[in-house]
């Protein structure tokens, strides 16, 4: 699902702003990562249902991301920014995050990691 939502990031962006599409990013991983710590054996299928959640968090935030660090990058410094940005998003969120998220999915379980996860989210809205 992120390819469309890709291609359509400038209608996106013109429509809801930077801010509106991380909002919808945030909406989309707490519906998501909740309905995790709702499936049963018998509804566990319904993971393919949020799943799909997946590309409109990455997309949405990503596009969200890129913007807002486009206006407000110095204008000699929008590729500086930009690289910035991604050097954190992968290297810091995508080392702390697996740290920390194992920490907590060891000491107390899925679904308080998942839970947890989600509360955080809500709270920074």
């Amino acid at each position: 699902l992120e390819i469309p939502v890709f291609a359509n990031s400038k209608m996106l962006l013109g429509k809801v702003g930077h801010d509106g599409l991380f909002v919808i990013s945030m909406l989309a991983y707490v519906t998501r990562v909740l309905g995790y710590t709702l499936l049963t054996p018998d509804t566990v299928h319904w993971v393919l249902w949020l799943e799909i959640l997946h590309g409109i968090t990455y997309a949405t935030a990503w596009i969200a991301a890129i913007d807002f660090a486009a206006q407000f990058a110095p204008d000699q410094w929008p590729t500086l920014i930009q690289s910035l940005l991604s050097a954190f998003w992968g290297c810091l969120g995508g080392s702390l995050g697996p740290i920390f998220g194992g920490i907590v999915y060891k000491s107390y379980g899925a679904i308080v990691m998942f839970r947890g996860a989600s509360s955080i989210v809500t709270l920074t809205m």
